[in-house]
């Protein structure tokens, strides 16, 4: 199956236009919102599901998708297309499913879902920090567990997983990002 690609010129077409597009006034409206989505976009990477949701948040935001989010999904459907039904959309997104793994998209909305999970640990103990009272992260992991009806981890499964990725590093960080961010953008 060849891929048919976006040439260099249309790309940069693009390019040209979404920047065009930011000096318009009636654009501007809402700035934060539109700037998150568009920035999540142009970070999404190469995975074909978090290209399809950065498309999918930024339209619901009001922003046009960068040209890569838009070129990503023309030549996959290009490709649909020019297979006159002999593909199926997920062969065309690169969605097939793996041993092991099941279809990407489940795979992604369980991690999604641990994610959520250990960003509202660290909301806890971030809040206790506020408070001038320490929670550690097993007992963070027991108020989620209660506070979320969780039945299907322990509080040792989610202490393990909050300390394997470093969640107090990632969220702080990710959050003094969205700080500065705000001020840049006010």
């Amino acid at each position: 199956m060849t891929k048919k690609k976006v040439e260099d010129e249309a790309f940069a077409m693009l390019t040209r236009e979404a920047t065009i597009r930011d000096m318009v006034p009636e654009y501007a409206e809402n700035k934060i919102k539109k700037g998150v989505a568009i920035l999540f976009a142009e970070l999404s990477g190469d995975k074909p599901l978090d290209i399809l949701r950065s498309f999918s948040d930024c339209v619901f935001s009001g922003a046009t998708p960068p040209p890569n989010v838009l070129v990503f999904i023309a030549e996959c459907l290009t490709s649909y297309f020019d297979n006159e039904g002999k593909i199926t959309l997920d062969k065309a997104f690169n969605l097939q499913s793996r041993q092991r793994i099941g279809h990407p998209l489940k795979d992604q909305q369980a991690k999604h879902k641990r994610g959520r999970i250990l960003y509202y640990m660290w909301q806890l103990r971030k809040q206790a920090e506020t408070e001038n009272r320490t929670l550690s992260i097993f007992k963070a992991a027991g108020e989620t567990i209660n506070t979320l009806g969780l039945t299907d981890v322990s509080e040792y499964s989610l202490e393990k997983s909050y300390t394997e990725i470093d969640a107090d590093e990632i969220f702080d960080n990710l959050f003094n990002e969205m700080l500065e961010f705000q001020r840049t953008v006010k």
